[in-house]
């Protein structure tokens, strides 16, 4: 077995932080305009951006870590699919609740307080989904919580 150095696994790993947010940014950029143009606002809409987000996004995911986990693709997508749906859900509950309403009349850094509170709770239910995939093949598998949650420097889930 060859082992890399410092330097050039510290390279893959930046490569990887890049490539991974730009997969993640197309991604919601592509699942904002689909929800404007669908004028997202009843659950059945919701259901449907979220599921051609969390697919877009498996997909996207599932193509980066391909090379290490080949077999992982399909069930990385699903895994994402039914991840980001659910996080939605929860953000979609949120969004209607009497407490949203509240929110309104707040100031602008409750508000903005409260979306990362909420943004926090979606990534970690869609991170949830991704690391129960991921036990048994990787250690430490719900640090991948952590990375859903967190935008940032990236690690493989082995580093």
């Amino acid at each position: 077995m060859v082992r890399a150095d410092s330097k050039s696994a510290s390279f893959s790993h930046e490569l990887l932080a890049v490539r991974w947010a730009v997969v993640y940014a197309a991604t919601e950029c592509i699942a904002v305009v689909v929800a404007s143009l669908a004028f997202a606002t009843t659950w059945q809409w919701v259901v449907s951006c979220a599921l051609i987000e969390g697919t877009l996004l498996g997909l996207g995911q599932g193509w980066l870590l391909h090379g290490k986990h080949g077999t992982l693709v399909l069930r990385w997508t699903l895994a994402t699919a039914a991840g980001v749906l659910a996080g939605r859900f929860i953000e979609y509950q949120a969004d209607i609740s009497p407490a949203a309403t509240a929110m309104l009349a707040t100031s602008p850094a409750v508000q903005i307080l409260g979306g990362v509170v909420l943004g926090a709770v979606v990534g970690a239910v869609s991170g949830s989904f991704q690391a129960m995939l991921l036990r048994g093949t990787v250690d430490r598998p719900f640090r991948w919580i952590a990375v859903a949650v967190r935008p940032g420097p990236l690690r493989s889930p082995r580093s």
